[in-house]
């Protein structure tokens, strides 16, 4: 129970704040803010609270109070738990604002500005209606957060005809390391709690965790077996379909990383990609595959298509993307685009994505380039493997994902490229997972079968909330009308919340 010093709170002289404005598609705005002047002594302050309501929450990946501190700016994320129209209270401890990042003159003693902003999800035209009010602040530190243990709820078992799908990527499983159970274990208790589908990540670029004519194989498969042969063994031994994910472009890094030799080999020959931060040192510092180039596309054509001829019921397409909006800028890439417009362009890359002409041919010659690959992909499993499946991770908004990173999803769905796709909307605030990150789908209207991300691997370790989030998103998925999720993704953590899953099918 809160002490009653904490609970008094005194009012802070801060005007409503109010954003009621026209959002422009994306392109043309990322985020939408609204600033207030004040003058603001927080030095007594050790927390701040206000009243927050957004009328509609779909557009936006979540919001940020800001308050100027001289020239600086200190910040905390703000993400609502309440669903659109409802009025929810925040209160946040001075200090998780950046004040320690404050420097020279500037100060809390000289507050001269608040902001508060929401930064966009989707990409259609929309309006923001949002009101932040009564600010309050305490002068006695909050109770310090502490470890909460798992909040028991009652077991979702899974409903006839509903797809339970487990991204795992781990090539051996949920285990950190390698050799501490095995595929028939773990696949075991995934059918027990009621999976349909394990998506191991069984290849990166230039690593494979089976045996291989394409790309090396990871060391794990000399000491450990081929761990797409028993994954796949195991499936079949337990009735469970097994799709082989492949992380198309990236390399890796981590424990993932590629080996050094391999990479300078790759960079010596133009075949990484180059960001825009890239451009001082002209030296690649991506982990990632240009994929414009014709030994890249051809080597992971050739894995992907390797994969399906494995026996397995699906492939699943990852990164299936560039890695950011400032890449791939190499001497390639602007070869390629400058043929296609017939022109040079001077001021390079900075022109691509300044110039608005310039910046729509650009954008459509990265989502070209991408789909063209998909498509060549598509085209040889149809053919030769005409019953595995074929799905792809993709960014929730297929129509912000074309602008950010050259992932044209919508345009394969309409294409018939893909059998499904699983959205990677994850968010632990349950306004934002059902109106954002799953209700921009429903918007858009991609003809595909969707299964929404779950991401329980991304979520709090800390309050004890997740088995209560599981219940919570994977009832508002089937009361939006999803035949299935996906759940990122079967680790330690996803085996300790499995009995939200456990039970008959009813």
């Amino acid at each position: 129970m809160l002490g009653a010093s904490i609970l008094m709170a005194m009012a802070l002289n801060v005007p409503e704040i109010v954003i009621h404005e026209k959002l422009p598609p994306y392109p043309e705005a990322n985020r939408v803010f609204k600033d207030v002047t004040v003058q603001l002594d927080l030095s007594k302050a050790k927390s701040i609270s206000f009243d927050f309501t957004c009328g509609n929450l779909r557009p936006f990946r979540g919001f940020t109070l800001y308050f100027k501190c001289g020239s600086q700016w200190i910040q905390h994320d703000v993400m609502p738990e309440k669903l659109s129209g409802s009025v929810e209270n925040f209160r946040f401890p001075l200090e998780e604002f950046g004040v320690d990042k404050l420097s020279g003159a500037n100060s809390i003693t000289n507050v001269t500005a608040v902001r508060f902003a929401g930064t966009r999800y989707t990409a259609e035209e929309t309006l923001a209606d949002v009101v932040v009010k009564n600010f309050e602040i305490t002068e006695t530190p909050l109770p310090k957060r502490r470890v909460s243990s798992p909040i028991p709820v009652e077991p979702l078992p899974a409903k006839a005809g509903e797809r339970r799908l487990a991204w795992c990527h781990r090539a051996w499983g949920r285990d950190r390391e390698p050799g501490k159970s095995t595929w028939d274990e773990q696949i075991d208790e995934l059918k027990r709690a009621g999976f349909t589908d394990i998506l191991p990540n069984m290849s990166w670029a230039g690593r494979a965790y089976y045996k291989s004519e394409v790309y090396p194989e990871d060391p794990t498969v000399a000491k450990y077996g081929d761990q797409l042969e028993l994954c796949k063994a195991a499936c079949r031994k337990h009735g469970m379909k097994m799709h082989v994910w492949k992380c198309c472009w990236n390399m890796g890094g981590g424990l993932r990383a590629p080996l050094p030799e391999y990479r300078e080999k790759l960079a010596r020959e133009g075949r990484l990609q180059f960001d825009v931060s890239d451009v001082k040192t002209g030296v690649p510092h991506l982990n990632w595959l240009c994929p414009t180039h014709p030994d890249n596309i051809r080597e992971e054509t050739a894995a992907m298509v390797e994969l399906a001829k494995k026996g397995v019921d699906g492939i699943h397409f990852d990164y299936i993307r560039y890695n950011g909006g400032g890449s791939c800028i190499c001497p390639r890439c602007r070869r390629l685009f400058e043929e296609r417009i017939g022109h040079a362009v001077p001021n390079w890359p900075t022109a691509v994505s300044s110039v608005p002409e310039l910046k729509a041919a650009w954008t459509k010659f990265r989502c070209d380039t991408i789909s063209s690959f998909v498509k060549g992909v598509v085209e040889i499993v149809r053919r030769d493997c005409p019953n595995v499946e074929i799905s792809a991770a993709v960014l929730a908004s297929s129509e912000r994902a074309k602008y950010t990173v050259g992932q044209d999803w919508g345009n394969w769905a309409k294409s018939g490229w893909l059998d499904f796709v699983c959205t990677m909307g994850y968010a632990p605030w349950y306004s934002l997972f059902r109106e954002s990150r799953v209700g921009v789908v429903l918007q858009e209207k991609n003809p595909v079968t969707v299964y929404p991300g779950i991401g329980l691997s991304v979520w709090p370790k800390s309050d004890g909330r997740n088995a209560v989030r599981l219940r919570e998103q994977i009832l508002a998925i089937r009361e939006m009308g999803f035949k299935g999720f996906c759940l990122f993704e079967w680790t330690a953590e996803a085996e300790s919340n499995l009995g939200i899953f456990a039970g008959p099918v009813e």
